[in-house]
């Protein structure tokens, strides 16, 4: 052995050993394959201690985590980042508790992502209408409806053809009586929805004030992938004040890379190319393959060796698949390079 150390890259602790090549060389085929391969194996090792603890720390209800943090996936979803240069940004700020939106339950029932699941959906409808008063209807309605100003254009559920130019934050937030047709109103209501172009998105929110939670409506007016893009979201909440919001997402996504850059040194280091282990362990293979070296000898006989026919021809296709497998590892290293070049510039 030359030198030995540790270093810390980024947080990142690996160790290194350095052999010479020469001595390294004489070993005999298993022991060299045992010394070159042990950099992979310890990278497969780490990945799969990696794999035991990311499962360990979303399951086992004894973990830190769970100390820290409390799981609000039964209730809705906790806002844990948005973009504080958008206009939802006052009004979903971190840590709201996202508990409908329209009439889709956000909690975690039979969906294990309804967040995902509704706001990338297409457009699916309010379940139940309200019960708008002639006082809502006189105040805004017309023959021909226009979306002006604060005001929406809604329909009766009963007859598309009836519509009204109505304030949303009334309807949403006025506690009106929902319904499914005129026929569950008083004689002086209609039973109303959004009309589908209109993009009016009803948030229902929980506000933490102390001890106390605030039921809260925000409307929005847009697509509903806006919100999806403006809005990040968790399941956890924070037990304590001091304790971020972004912490099991930090976490999450640092494990994720140590998984992802474990696995990659794993196979990069196998691909028989020169300069990577996976070329001597290669060359280690091939001497096994072909019986170079018997079972149990510990050392080479380099005189024998030059001077029999017989093991230079098999020194020769030793080279030659070596030199193949190196060839047609870069290939395909090359191909894949060019595929992903291609999909990406179809996108």
């Amino acid at each position: 052995m030359l030198s030995c150390g540790l270093a810390i890259t980024f947080l990142l602790p690996s160790a290194f050993v350095s052999l010479p090549a020469a001595r390294l060389e004489t070993l005999p085929p298993r022991v060299r394959l045992r010394i070159v391969s042990s950099g992979c194996f310890h990278n497969f090792v780490f990945l799969c201690l990696l794999l035991l603890l990311s499962a360990a720390l979303s399951k086992a209800s004894f973990t830190p985590i769970w100390v820290l943090f409390q799981d609000a996936s039964a209730l809705g979803k906790v806002v844990i980042g948005v973009d504080y240069d958008l206009p939802l940004a006052t009004h979903l700020p971190v840590g709201t508790l996202i508990t409908e939106i329209d009439d889709f339950s956000m909690a975690a029932t039979s969906l294990d992502d309804p967040w995902d699941h509704y706001l990338l959906s297409p457009f699916s409808g309010y379940l139940q209408g309200w019960c708008a008063s002639e006082s809502l209807q006189n105040k805004a309605s017309a023959p021909s409806c226009a979306s002006i100003g604060a005001y929406s254009c809604f329909i009766s559920k009963a007859d598309e053809a009836e519509q009204y130019e109505l304030d949303p934050i009334d309807i949403f937030t006025g506690n009106l009586a929902r319904c499914n047709s005129s026929t569950e109103c008083a004689s002086s209501s209609s039973c109303v929805v959004p009309r589908r172009d209109q993009q009016l998105v009803r948030i229902s929110v929980l506000r933490n004030y102390g001890s106390t939670s605030i039921e809260d409506t925000v409307v929005w007016k847009g697509p509903k992938e806006e919100i999806w893009e403006q809005v990040q979201v968790g399941n956890l909440r924070p037990r304590f004040p001091f304790v971020s919001y972004k912490l099991p997402r930090l976490a999450s996504a640092f494990f994720e890379y140590m998984k992802i850059a474990n696995l990659s040194l794993y196979l990069v280091n196998m691909l028989p190319i020169a300069a990577l282990d996976g070329h001597q362990s290669l060359a280690a293979l091939l001497q096994l393959f072909y019986g170079r070296v018997s079972e149990g000898v510990e050392s080479i006989d380099l005189e024998a060796l030059n001077n029999s026919a017989r093991v230079s021809r098999e020194g020769n296709v030793q080279r030659a698949c070596g030199t193949f497998l190196s060839s047609l590892a870069l290939f395909l290293i090359a191909l894949c390079g060019l595929l992903g070049i291609i999909n990406w510039a179809k996108k």
